[in-house]
Parts: C-alpha cells; sequence; structure tokens
C-alpha cells in the first residue's frame, strides 16, 4: 500500500552533522545505525543538526511521535506541532498525526519524523570533526 502522506517528515542529507552525547562526539554517518538512527557505540539516539531546519533533531518513527512534539514539514520548510496520534482506524500499518493547522497527516508506522529537539550539553568536551 502507498503512503499516504500529505508532506514528507524527514530527508537525510549531507546539510546534516551527528553527535552522540553519550560518547560525548561528532559521529560520522557511518557510525549511526540508519534504521533507528543511534550511535553504533553505545545505542543512544542520535542528535541531528540540519542546516534546512537550522535546529537540532532526533528521527523517530512516527508510530513514537507524541502529542506536543513539533515535526517538520519539508514541503514547506516549517514546524507543525502534534496535537494527537493514534494508529488509523482504516488500516493498522499506518498511524494518524492530528497536526495544528495541518488536520490529518497519515503515514505508515515505521515512516521516519524528524522532531525539534532542545538540550543542554557541555559542548567544550565534545570531541567535533574540524571544519
Amino acid at each position: 500500500m502507498k503512503s499516504k502522506k500529505r508532506f514528507p517528515t524527514s530527508r537525510v542529507g549531507e546539510d546534516e552533522k551527528y553527535f552522540c552525547l553519550e560518547c560525548k562526539k561528532q559521529q560520522d554517518i557511518s557510525k549511526v545505525d540508519e534504521d533507528k538512527w543511534t550511535c553504533l557505540d553505545c545505542n543512544e539516539k542520535i542528535i541531528i543538526f540540519s542546516d534546512i531546519t537550522n535546529s537540532y533533531i532526533i528521527r523517530i518513527y512516527a508510530a513514537n511521535v507524541k502529542w506536543s512534539n513539533r515535526i517538520f514539514n519539508y514541503s514547506e520548510g516549517k514546524w507543525v506541532e502534534v496535537l494527537g496520534a493514534s494508529e488509523y482506524e482504516y488500516d493498522d500499518d499506518f498511524v494518524y498525526l492530528g497536526l495544528k493547522e495541518h488536520g490529518g497527516h497519515i503515514t505508515e508506522w515505521d515512516d521516519l519524523v524528524d522532531c525539534y529537539i532542545s538540550f543542554t550539553t557541555d559542548w567544550s568536551e565534545m570531541e567535533l570533526f574540524e571544519e
């Protein structure tokens, strides 16, 4: 069955940097499990800086999106607030996301969604790539 998505909610690209807060270092994409978006060294969630969103994001499955998350709408280039999430009543392979100012968004439960994340870390302790 084809996805019923109204707009793309995740995009992997060269305009991203990957960080593991547990390992305290920037990771190359080869050190990232791209199915779960976790660090291959410690299995913790990878924090992504995206030049497109100009913010830090986590990439999660649509089934894990919760009320009050903000997801990125790549078609419009803006953040959208999630008002609710539930199994789609007509097909259990899909998740229904209620979105502020967008109505419903239906997507497969294992589609990736880029969510805004706010966090604090001591960047002086982080091992970063040289630019």
